[in-house]
């Protein structure tokens, strides 16, 4: 950029900041079965669905909620908020009894033998291979070989679902003198967009529904690969930071340039005259000068 001369007067800036997420959204749906008992059924307790919801991550009036089953209302916007997190996935917990009906009790002389109180946990894509998982390995440490699934008593889902998130630039001329620098078709095409990189930490949600370790995460936009932030007015754009089965840390994005205007030499080509042809035909010769408009970076750190 050297060559390049800035004139004060005749600069503008691009600054992008921040994503925020446009939509998010929460789930906790708790159930229970009832049990036969001698008298009547065993109450249900577990009985519950809770349900939040945001849109833009900046307008908090958005939130809104829902707790079912007892005592039943519409939550807070502080609860919803508290509910909200950067995550995109679903998980299943159940708790069941499992039987082995063919086992003898000599001292009782009676047969059957059960366990209560199994707990099974998976990511609900996997969860009936979890589920099969964990009789095999309850078959191996008993010993007791026929043992099976007989009654689910909780089962508990848990869903996040956090949309897509939005990023915004500024665009700001405060003496537009030049309309080079607030339009597309710049004289320098290089100087019509700029690149920003987006960085955040992630973790992946595994089949047992545990989460594993963050690893750091990075996206940049640029005009190589088509998604550059605009340098010559305000951009909105938005990036799926979050996939499937993973939580995510706030992205942080705040890049920007500096975009002005200068000048550059221009050129004539002309048929050369006398000795001089006959080494080449045509010269260039510097005629005059014409605007442009480039950028540097600016230092936001």
């Amino acid at each position: 950029m050297d060559k390049f001369a800035k004139i004060e007067d005749e600069k503008a800036t691009s600054t992008v900041h921040g994503a925020r997420w446009l939509s998010n959204e929460y789930l906790h749906k708790a159930e229970s079965q009832p049990r036969k008992r001698r008298i009547g059924f065993q109450r249900k307790y577990h009985n519950y669905t809770t349900m939040a919801d945001t849109g833009d991550e900046n307008d908090l009036t958005s939130a809104f909620g829902w707790l079912g089953g007892t005592p039943g209302r519409s939550l807070t916007q502080d609860e919803v908020w508290g509910m909200m997190y950067r995550i995109k996935g679903e998980i299943i917990e159940e708790m069941w009894v499992a039987t082995d009906p063919t086992y003898y009790d000599a001292v009782s002389r009676t047969y059957g033998y059960g366990m209560t109180g199994v707990i099974i946990r998976g990511r609900a894509d996997s969860f009936a291979a979890e589920k099969a998982k964990k009789l095999r390995q309850l078959r191996q440490s008993t010993g007791l070989t026929n043992l099976v699934w007989d009654i689910q008593e909780l089962k508990d889902t848990y869903k996040w679902n956090v949309g897509r998130f939005g990023m915004f630039s500024d665009f700001v001329d405060p003496a537009p003198i030049l309309k080079a620098l607030g339009t597309e078709n710049a004289i320098d095409s290089d100087a019509n967009y700029y690149e920003a990189t987006a960085t955040w930490r992630y973790r992946n949600l595994s089949f047992n529904g545990i989460w594993r370790k963050w690893y750091n995460g990075k996206k940049t936009f640029s005009p190589d690969t088509g998604d550059g932030i605009k340098s010559w007015k305000d951009h909105h754009f938005s990036y799926d930071f979050c996939k499937n089965g993973q939580e995510i840390t706030e992205p942080a994005i705040y890049e920007g340039i500096e975009r002005f205007v200068s000048r550059r030499p221009v050129y004539e080509r002309r048929r050369r005259t006398g000795q001089n042809s006959r080494f080449s035909k045509y010269t260039w010769v510097r005629v005059g000068w014409e605007p442009c408009v480039v950028q540097d970076y600016q230092d936001l750190n």
